[in-house]
């Protein structure tokens, strides 16, 4: 059973441990390595333990107090698979149906703030294709800071105090900076998500906005391809304007981080419609964890009309710590960031399966990021097979655009465009997303929501089957099969870039 995340399986027989990492069930003498938190086994039980994970992942399945009549000793039968919601129960699956396990890759890095804020100094201090920050925006009359919004991971409240001394050094008061929170078409962040953001000494010192509250357009015209160039007036007016964000694979841009701090981060609906679109038109694996596609591109062009001077990207692990920072010249920065971006959140899966089951952290808000991980389990499922989406989505489909989307459901792309050139969807960026969580429809592949913030129908109008638990969504696609086939589990699906075949 491949595991390809960061803990070590072992497996407890008669007393002896045996340890294998990722291999099946290699048994030998090893010791279990240190920190393994092992399941206390009476007797002769045959138990199976594991280091345990802070966000979920397998845990000790118990077998009873000793081997059963029908299966030989030592030999582990079911595993309880648990996800990292605490309103969401587990799933016990038999051993011969579990594929595989996959995961961003772990990280060896020191852990501790101390360590991480290293890390953060060393990447502001070597910048790639641009002057250190402290000269690069030496004698700028304003500075005009976009950091991505709550939806997003990125630690701004421990990276900004770092890029301020930088502008101090630069000679600019902070009087003369201000941050602009770029959540493009999403819901404005309430106070509280601002304070676990940004942090309120951040608070305190600047003046932050939100581009969802004051959207003051300005328009530049088009790009080559015709993409409207409606921007928020502030970036427009500032003298040198810094993005602070996060790499990750993304469904729409190839990967998050880079230009896509201005588009959509900080534009008007017609330009965030034309590029979501774009994207619609490409399958996933033409998309997904690719630097170089056509969205890519138009996104960079919107960028360098909007003047985006200075690139801040960090790349996180599994427990949302820095483990680089990239600075510098917005191109150049992002490209470094996403190999290593891709390094850490590729999973090399051997095949698709019938039955995926994938978890959406971090993207659990609602829906419309939670989808991030149907973008995942596409890319992984068989047709004709069953994709299950594992997410608590407390704010339903969604704040923004929830009443379009359960308007119109879920549908393969050439339905959508017929709706658009009919002008019964005027909206663009719902659209691209209808086509996103509608592809696999057109490879009859059902798609089960375990997602106690969206109702059963809810579910039946997207185009989706609800289930109330994982176990019974789970039995619906046995049954659906006529049979249980290989399941495959994704963890971090909100993040992860499958690599099949």
């Amino acid at each position: 059973m491949p595991i390809n995340m960061r803990p070590t399986i072992c497996f407890r027989f008669l007393g002896k441990s045996s340890c294998s990492w990722p291999q099946r069930r290699q048994l030998g003498q090893a010791e279990a390595p240190d920190g393994l938190q092992n399941m206390q086994c009476a007797g002769d039980t045959a138990c199976m333990v594991l280091a345990a994970r802070v966000d979920g992942g397998l845990t000790a399945s118990r077998l009873g107090s000793s081997v059963s009549s029908g299966t030989k000793e030592g030999e582990v039968v079911s595993m309880h698979i648990s996800f990292p919601y605490a309103n969401i129960d587990g799933l016990e699956i038999p051993d011969d149906l579990l594929g595989g396990v996959y995961g961003p890759q772990g990280s060896d890095l020191s852990t501790g703030p101390q360590a991480e804020a290293q890390r953060i100094a060393a990447g502001l201090a070597q910048p790639i294709g641009a002057p250190r920050l402290s000269e690069a925006a030496r004698g700028a009359g304003s500075v005009l800071i976009l950091c991505d919004d709550i939806t997003r991971q990125t630690p701004a409240d421990r990276i900004l105090p770092l890029i301020l001394q930088e502008l101090q050094e630069a000679g600019i008061p902070e009087s003369a900076v201000s941050l602009l929170i770029a959540g493009g078409t999403h819901r404005a962040m309430t106070q509280a998500e601002l304070e676990r953001k940004l942090g309120r000494d951040i608070l305190a010192r600047l003046r932050v906005t939100q581009h969802a509250e004051d959207p003051a357009l300005v328009d530049l015209g088009r790009t080559e391809l015709g993409t409207p160039l409606q921007l928020n007036r502030a970036v427009v007016e500032a003298e040198f304007v810094l993005g602070l964000g996060q790499i990750v694979p993304h469904r729409v841009a190839g990967f998050s981080g880079g230009a896509k701090i201005v588009q959509p981060g900080i534009c008007g609906p017609a330009t965030t419609g034309a590029t979501h679109w774009l994207s619609a038109r490409y399958d996933a694996t033409e998309i997904l964890g690719r630097v170089e596609n056509p969205v890519r591109s138009e996104l960079e062009q919107v960028a360098e009309r909007a003047g985006l001077s200075y690139l801040v990207n960090v790349v996180l692990d599994g427990e949302a710590s820095v483990t680089q920072l990239f600075a510098g010249e917005f191109r150049a920065a992002f490209r470094a960031g996403a190999e290593a971006s891709r390094a850490l959140y590729s999973a090399r899966i051997p095949r698709r399966s019938p039955i995926v089951i994938v978890e959406s952290f971090p993207a659990d808000l609602e829906l419309w990021q939670a989808a991030k991980g149907i973008y995942a389990g596409d890319m992984v499922v068989a047709d004709g097979g069953t994709l299950i989406l594992v997410s608590p989505c407390p704010e339903g489909v969604s704040v923004a655009h929830g009443v379009e989307i359960l308007r119109h459901g879920y549908a393969p792309y050439d339905t959508v465009a017929k709706a658009v050139a009919a002008h019964t969807i005027s909206d663009l960026t719902v659209a691209a997303h209808l086509v996103h969580c509608g592809g696999l429809l057109a490879r009859n592949v059902e798609v089960l929501l375990v997602c106690p913030g969206i109702t059963p129908e809810e579910t039946e109008a997207l185009g989706y089957r609800w289930a109330g638990s994982v176990s019974a969504a789970f039995s619906g696609a046995c049954a659906r099969a006529g049979g249980c086939g290989e399941t495959v589990i994704l963890r971090h699906g909100g993040d992860l870039l499958p690599v099949v075949g």
